[in-house]
């Protein structure tokens, strides 16, 4: 068992005060973002999205073209209008707070990267929901959420074969005795992958991390190379241990589970409210293409309000998580040395406001799960 001090942990009080500062402009820059949508939601909805629709129509497209034409136009529309708010939240603070290494044209070529995947997606998903939505079945909903789920479980299986190398490089790690370790520990786990990658995360990210991603036969462990170059071998296992344990404990599948329950309601609640709320907006169907603005704000506002609940959620299956890993290694001391160095070189909030935990965070905040491991060491070293 280790001691629950790492000897040549980082001082933590500069890095908490520049996460503090970083943490509160981000959140300045998400509710700017937020009026934003909500200006364009009111835009939309007061007649613009209708007219939009009166000229895709004159076309003579077709449902499915003018459909996808639509949702481009408004898609595009709604971007530009939050450019500069994504421009100075993704690049202009992380430049500020040295987290970027990138250049600004190698910013750009990443941000239009992941608006065209995120595009492709967002029209794939629509164009399926529409053909649900025009059926005369009253129970469209429970149709389109069993799709939702679905194309969940698909896209996190083939993410990392597909999606992943899109931004990012992936090799075998090289480190035999870092490999043979983390093999060893997979295998006491009881987690098959088919091995270990390096991630070139400092190319695009001064931040460290390490995960197991994909499922089933995609099921691979990626640790980014400055977490490799950081952190000690038994700081990078009990990391590892940490996202082997939510694999473990099924996780993965419940975070599923609980995300397409979540896209379930927001779904009976556009059947619900566009019955209700169509005629305010000149909406005669609801598979109307101009009445994409209502489908998006219902299910936004669903969604938001369950963000919490999911969120707290989430913040116990971390819990759990971090109680697993150090049952499997016992390494407290690591545990809590490797938690404050991530806190410091990914400008985690150490101890946010409790309202913000409650509102945004998917992880306990550092100072909790230190605590918890100091915690565990002492009632473990009690026992012996």
């Amino acid at each position: 068992m280790e001691p629950n001090r790492h000897p040549t942990r980082p001082d933590p009080e500069s890095p908490r005060h520049k996460a503090r500062d970083y943490h509160r402009l981000k959140r300045r820059l998400a509710l700017g973002r937020l009026l934003l949508a909500a200006f364009f939601m009111g835009l939309a909805l007061s007649g613009g999205s209708l007219a939009l629709w009166g000229w895709i129509s004159a076309l003579g497209l077709g449902p499915r073209w003018g459909l996808a034409l639509q949702f481009t136009i408004l898609g595009l529309a709604y971007r530009l209008m939050v450019l500069p708010v994504s421009v100075v939240s993704g690049y202009v603070v992380e430049k500020r707070f040295g987290m970027l290494p990138l250049t600004g044209a190698g910013w750009a070529r990443d941000f239009a990267k992941a608006l065209g995947v995120e595009y492709l997606l967002g029209l794939a998903g629509i164009l399926i929901l529409y053909e649900l939505m025009a059926r005369p079945d009253p129970y469209w909903w429970l149709l389109a959420g069993a799709a939702y789920a679905v194309l969940s479980v698909l896209l996190a299986q083939f993410a990392p074969i597909v999606l992943f190398p899109l931004f990012f490089k992936f090799k075998r790690l090289d480190d035999e005795g870092l490999s043979v370790r983390l093999a060893a520990l997979c295998q006491k786990a009881g987690v098959p992958v088919v091995g270990v990658y390096a991630w070139n995360l400092s190319a695009k990210s001064n931040r460290a991390n390490a995960a197991v991603v994909g499922w089933g036969p995609t099921r691979r462990v990626v640790l980014s190379d400055s977490l490799m170059a950081r952190f000690t071998p038994s700081e990078v296992e009990v990391v590892l241990a940490h996202e082997l344990a939510h694999h473990k404990l099924g996780h993965l599948g419940l975070l599923l589970t609980g995300q397409s329950l979540v896209v379930l309601l927001a779904l009976w609640a556009v059947h619900i409210g566009y019955n209700m709320l169509g005629p305010w907006f000149d909406l005669t169907h609801r598979a109307q293409p101009a009445g994409l603005p209502l489908v998006f704000l219902v299910m936004a506002v669903v969604s938001g309000t369950l963000l919490p609940a999911f969120n707290a959620l989430s913040r116990k299956l971390e819990t759990q998580a971090d109680e697993k890993a150090l049952e499997w290694t016992g390494l407290a001391g690591s545990f809590i040395s490797a938690i404050e160095r991530l806190a410091a070189m990914n400008l985690g909030e150490w101890d946010p406001p409790r309202w913000s935990e409650i509102l945004f965070a998917t992880h306990p905040a550092p100072a909790k799960r230190v605590q918890a491991a100091r915690d565990y060491h002492q009632a473990a070293s009690e026992k012996q």
